[in-house]
C-alpha cells in the first residue's frame, strides 16, 4: 500500500498510479487489489486486499465522497500501528508453540509404535495424555488467534485520530467504520450513545473499559474541540500501557504453555525410558 500512496503523493491519478504499480510487480496484494479495481469494484472494498486476517479491515462499503490520498493515509497508519502488535505477540509466541508442535508429533510417533499399547490399560492411559495435549494445543491455538485479531479500544482510538487528522467527521467515522458484524453492534450501540451524550469519549467509555484518569482528560480536549490534540497527547501515554498488558499477557500465556511442554517432554521420557528399564529389571 505505501507504494501506491508514494505515487499518489508524487501527483499521479489512481489510474496512472495503477498502471505503474501493474508493470513488474510480483506482490499477490498489488495484484489483487489491481485486479479488483480494473473489474469496477470500489477502492474501499478493493483495499481490503492489502489487510490479512491478523489486521481486520475497519472499514465498510460508503456511497460519502472522500479524498483517495486521505483514506489511503488512514489505512496505511492504522495498518502500521496495528502490525507493531501482531508482530510482537508473533515473536514472543512462536517459539512455544513450535515446541509444542514438535512435542505433540514426537508423542504421537512414540505412541503409535510403543510395546506398552498391548495392554489395555495403557492403552486408556496413552489415549488420556494424547488427547489432552491435542485438546491443549487447539485451546492455545484458539486464544492465540482470539488475542491477534480481537479489536482493542486503542485500535479504536488509532484509527480515530487517523480519520479526524484527515479531515473526516465523527458522523463519516460512524457510517464508514465497521470491522466485523459483531464489532458493528458494538459500534452501533456507540453511536446512539454518542447522540444522547453529545460526547464521543463518554459514549466509548459506555462500551469499552478506559482508564478514567485518560478518559477525563480526553473529555477536557473534546469539550475545547481539540480531540485531535488530546489523542495525540494521550495515544502514546495510553499505548505504552496496553503495551505492558500485553506483555504481561504474552509471559502469563507463554508460561502456560511452557507448563504443557515440560509435562509433553517428561512424558517422552517416560515413553522412551520406561521399556529400557523395564527389560533391565528383567
Amino acid at each position: 500500500m505505501d507504494q501506491l500512496i508514494t505515487l499518489l503523493q508524487s501527483g499521479m491519478s489512481l489510474q496512472e498510479a495503477i498502471d505503474s504499480l501493474q508493470q513488474d510487480n510480483s506482490n499477490r496484494d498489488i495484484q489483487k487489489f489491481i485486479a479488483l479495481v480494473n473489474r469496477g469494484v470500489p477502492l474501499m472494498v478493493a483495499i481490503a486486499s492489502f489487510f490479512h486476517w491478523t489486521i481486520p479491515f475497519p472499514f465498510r462499503l460508503s456511497t460519502i465522497p472522500m479524498d483517495t490520498l486521505k483514506f489511503l493515509l488512514v489505512c496505511e497508519h492504522y495498518r502500521s500501528q496495528r502490525q507493531v502488535y501482531v508482530r510482537f505477540v508473533c515473536s514472543q509466541l512462536m517459539y512455544p508453540v513450535f515446541l509444542l508442535s514438535v512435542s505433540t508429533c514426537i508423542i504421537g510417533l512414540l505412541f503409535f509404535h510403543h510395546p506398552l499399547l498391548f495392554n489395555v490399560k495403557w492403552q486408556l492411559f496413552f489415549f488420556a495424555i494424547v488427547g489432552f495435549i491435542y485438546v491443549a494445543f487447539i485451546v492455545c491455538i484458539l486464544l492465540f488467534l482470539k488475542r491477534i485479531v480481537s479489536v482493542s479500544v486503542l485500535d479504536i482510538l488509532h484509527l480515530v485520530n487517523s480519520c479526524l487528522r484527515q479531515g473526516w467527521s465523527i458522523k463519516f467515522l460512524f457510517d464508514s467504520v465497521c470491522f466485523s458484524a459483531s464489532f458493528g453492534k458494538s459500534w452501533q450501540r456507540i453511536y446512539d450513545q454518542a447522540i444522547r451524550h453529545q460526547s464521543f469519549i463518554l459514549s466509548l467509555r459506555g462500551t469499552y473499559p478506559m482508564p478514567s484518569t485518560m478518559v477525563d482528560s480526553l473529555l477536557k480536549y473534546e469539550r475545547v474541540g481539540h480531540l485531535v490534540e488530546g489523542l495525540d497527547v494521550i495515544l502514546p501515554k495510553f499505548q505504552t500501557i496496553e503495551f505492558r498488558r500485553l506483555k504481561w499477557a504474552c509471559r502469563s500465556f507463554n508460561a502456560a504453555l511452557y507448563i504443557v511442554i515440560v509435562f509433553m517432554i517428561l512424558t517422552i521420557v517416560f515413553l522412551v525410558y520406561f521399556p529400557m528399564v523395564n527389560d533391565y529389571l528383567r
